[in-house]
This record gives C-alpha cells, structure tokens and sequence, in this order.
C-alpha cells in the first residue's frame, strides 16, 4: 500500500430479516456495502404477511464511526394495520451504550409496510427483525 491509497471506509451490512421484505436501504455518511435478504419469521395465522414499501434510513451513530467500532444490532419489532412500525424491542447489541440501539429505533420507525392481511383485512402482525451491522474492519 502506498501513501496514495485512500483509507477504506466502513463497511455496512444491513439484513432485512423481515417476513417478506427485501432490497436496500439509503446508506448516510460514507457507509458503503450492505446486503439485504428475506427472514422466515411467523408470527399468526393470516394470509399475507408485511411487506416493506420503503427502505430504512440508517445512521451509524457518531461514536461508532469515529472510534471505527464494529457493531452489530438485532430488533424486533410489529407492524400495525396501517403499516408503521412499534413494539421495538432489541434482541442485540454489540457495542452497547454507544447510541446503536437509537440509531435503530429510529431506522425502523421511519420503515413502511403494506400490512398483514387476513381475509382480505389488514391486521396488525409481530415477529419482524432488523439486522444492522457496521464493520471498519474484519
């Protein structure tokens, strides 16, 4: 490596472990990888499951980016019958007390879903996931 070569920046992956979701998500300050994919989770008897609408806007928090710290969040959340996020519980933290669990919350409850439907009706359904993970190095 010369004295030339620009410092990598951070990697994100972002796991859209939600039933029936997948794609990407607007990535801010100079995250530059993610991932995205489909969960099995299940939760009641109805007849389509969520789907996202509208991709999460993730902002790793500042004291994760400027310590380079590599971090890893799991959430679970519910989707009402109108489609918006609640019930945010974190299943996981890595490194706690540094804002990641913030910085979750609030990328999910800007999340939009078509709703659960039963008989033709939306209901609401729980047992949705959020992976977010921020890696500076392997």
């Amino acid at each position: 490596m010369n004295s030339r070569t620009p410092k990598s920046g951070p990697r994100f992956a972002m796991n859209l472990d939600v039933v029936g979701g997948s794609g990407g998500a607007f990535v801010p300050n100079e995250l530059v990888a993610m991932q995205s994919g489909s969960g099995n989770n299940n939760s009641g008897d109805v007849d389509e499951k969520p789907a996202l609408k509208s991709s999460p806007k993730f902002n790793a928090p500042q004291a994760i980016r400027e310590g380079e710290i590599n971090a890893h969040l799991r959430v679970s959340f519910c989707v009402n019958a109108t489609g918006k996020p609640y019930d945010i519980r974190i299943i996981e933290e890595t490194p706690a007390g540094k804002g990641l669990s913030n910085a979750g919350r609030d990328a999910i409850m800007g999340m939009q879903f078509t709703p659960a439907k039963k008989s033709g009706a939306s209901v609401p359904f729980c047992g949705m996931e959020q992976a977010f993970e921020v890696k500076f190095r392997e």
